[in-house]
């Protein structure tokens, strides 16, 4: 998963190990993000259409957020270090000890909006 530029699905994880000849089960692929999800190795996705998606937790310069098309599903990772500096100063205000952000911009990509 750290190869990739960005989340996966269980499925295209599937797919990308057998083209490797490494054969894992669908079932097995879940357990084992969750079991990475709980110890802070991988973060879930929710980019709707009860689609999941997974990556590695990244911080420092692998760190990014995510486009999500409405209409293809499409996702496309984007960084933004005014938006970073930002979420710093907020998190400064806020009463809580900010481990970690994720942001998700929806709307329609370019291809679906024409």
């Amino acid at each position: 998963m750290s190869e990739q530029s960005c989340a996966l699905s269980a499925l295209e994880i599937e797919d990308l190990l057998a083209t490797r000849s490494r054969r894992v089960s669908r079932a097995s692929i879940y357990r084992i993000l969750e079991e990475l999800e709980q110890i802070g190795m991988v973060q879930r996705l929710d980019i709707g259409r009860g689609m999941m998606r997974y990556e590695p937790v990244r911080h420092g310069s692998g760190h990014h957020h995510h486009l999500v098309c409405d209409r293809c599903g499409r996702l496309q990772p984007f960084s933004d270090d005014a938006l970073e500096r930002a979420i710093e100063r907020l998190s400064d205000r806020v009463p809580l000890a900010v481990s970690e952000h994720e942001v998700v911009l929806r709307g329609a990509c370019d291809s679906c909006a024409d």
